[in-house]
């Protein structure tokens, strides 16, 4: 436990953080478990049992309705959203999850014994690997989440995104933005002291106002102060937002360690990543995303942080590899051999 808090501590925003939750949380338990076994505490001994039973329980019950659930959900998606292929992840893993033992079985009987092992073998490793990527990721995200900021900042800066008619800023910028100024609006009622808000975000192709603009233009209408509104109206990227958001705190002889940006909930442990890339070391608060949209969203969030490790994927797949092929021609060697 002191490891993970020292670590959170200096790093709040790494996946780490979840490797050692995990640990924490399982020593605990074994603690508890060795004691209450060592002090013959049955009736203690049989509750820790009966809850983690339960817990598995509806594991087992969720993973075998899954795939109807991720169609369900990427359903609910497209009929709300637009029909784009970062709004198609819940239904292309749906999908996966219903036909893969279809084609598994399929390859069973018409593949080579060997072969198919061989497939099995990588197969199970993936799946492996991508579920302890993903626990990590979620436990990370989960532990981020607590995160509480003083209201003592001299700068926010609110991330954009598309514009609805090529000017309107759309409901769920207008909540990154509105989650921004009730931020400054709460530290100026506390402190007397509003911070500078930093509207991020340039000009899409399908648009005819950078992003920053129409985030100040709706700031001001809801009568935010026009001298706390400061436009970065060049960034493309989230990285790009944190890098000329930082020039412009620069410029203005802001204390930089006395920050924090604004996004949407789903968004913000990524955006952090990019807020340290780029030598902000501040936290993040999130704006509220719909249910219906945030398993879908959340999902896009992994897979792009995982795009971000390309290297070790490509080890970890050569590794993955090997040890199937020993499984297919050594093992069985040296099993005919003895």
């Amino acid at each position: 436990m002191i490891a993970l808090i020292l670590f959170f501590k200096r790093r709040p925003i790494s996946l780490f953080n979840g490797v050692l939750l995990i640990a924490t949380v399982g020593s605990i338990l074994g603690a508890i478990i060795l004691t209450t076994g060592y002090l013959n505490w049955l009736v203690l001994l049989g509750i820790i049992f009966a809850v983690l039973i339960g817990i598995a329980i509806i594991i087992a019950i969720l993973s075998y309705f899954i795939g109807i659930l991720l169609l369900w959900n990427a359903a609910v998606v497209w009929r709300r959203e637009q029909h784009s292929l970062a709004n198609s992840l819940t239904l292309l893993l749906g999908v996966y999850v219903l036909v893969s033992p279809l084609v598994l079985n399929l390859l069973r009987n018409t593949l080579p014994h060997l072969l198919y092992r061989f497939l099995i073998d990588i197969e199970g490793m993936i799946f492996f690997y991508l579920m302890a990527w993903l626990v990590c990721y979620g436990l990370s995200f989960f532990i981020y989440r607590f995160i509480r900021p003083k209201h003592d900042k001299a700068y926010l800066i609110v991330l954009g995104a598309g514009l609805l008619n090529g000017d309107q800023i759309s409901p769920l910028l207008k909540r990154r933005v509105q989650r921004g100024l009730d931020f400054a609006n709460h530290q100026y009622a506390k402190t007397g002291m509003y911070p500078y808000v930093i509207m991020s975000g340039g000009q899409g192709g399908d648009e005819t106002i950078p992003e920053g603009v129409a985030m100040a233009n709706y700031a001001r209408s809801v009568g935010f102060p026009e001298t706390q509104i400061i436009v970065e109206d060049q960034s493309k990227t989230t990285t790009e937002n944190m890098q000329f958001s930082k020039e412009k705190i620069l410029a203005h002889g802001f204390d930089i360690t006395k920050g924090l940006f604004v996004t949407s909930d789903y968004h913000v442990f990524r955006a952090g990543i990019f807020a340290f890339d780029n030598g902000l070391r501040i936290n993040g608060i999130g704006a509220k995303t719909r249910l219906y949209f945030l398993f879908n969203a959340l999902i896009r969030e992994f897979v792009a942080i995982l795009a971000r490790h390309k290297k070790v994927h490509l080890i970890v797949l050569g590794l993955i590899i090997t040890f199937a092929l020993v499984d297919v021609t050594l093992i069985p060697w040296l099993n005919n051999y003895r």
